[in-house]
């Protein structure tokens, strides 16, 4: 069951805020905490068993074992293609990426995103989509290190 950050109190599932200190429920820290602790796991099986595959074989029988939960076959295939995809990002792209990835993860599950922005809600999903959208944009001016973003493209 998630703990509140502030005060400790036990939370339900589907609780946006803590009933007794009123302190929001802050998921996208989970993001960073399973990036780095996959990244750690798969550094101490690692350097125990001095084989990198044994270090990355753990990780994916640790991660396949914590999203099993009801359906047993459908979950154990999602869960090794789940698997597939995250280790081989975090071991080729790097901790950064994945933490990003879990961040925004984290963050777009938290709220509702609406079209429909008379709802009294609409706010909280456009505040969502503007912080990943600039987190995006800003990789994005990073990554191409000051040069023309189309490239040579739209010269004539």
């Amino acid at each position: 069951m998630p703990r509140c950050f502030q005060c400790s109190a036990d939370l339900t599932e589907d609780a946006r805020f803590c009933s007794s200190c009123g302190q929001p429920r802050q998921e996208n820290v989970f993001g960073l905490m399973n990036a780095i602790g996959a990244l750690a796991s798969v550094f101490l099986v690692a350097k125990l068993t001095r084989r990198k595959a044994a270090g990355l074989l753990a990780m994916a029988l640790l991660t396949i074992g914590i999203s099993l939960s009801g359906h047993l076959p459908i979950e154990l295939v999602l869960a090794a293609l789940f698997a597939a995809m995250y280790l081989p990002c975090l071991m080729r792209v790097g901790l950064l990426a994945v933490c990003v990835g879990q961040f925004d993860l984290f963050t777009l599950a938290d709220d509702l995103v609406t079209f429909d922005l008379s709802r009294w809600y609409a706010w909280r999903g456009l505040a969502e989509i503007a912080v990943v959208s600039a987190l995006a944009l800003y990789g994005f001016k990073v990554a191409v290190a000051g040069k023309p973003i189309f490239g040579g493209a739209l010269e004539d």
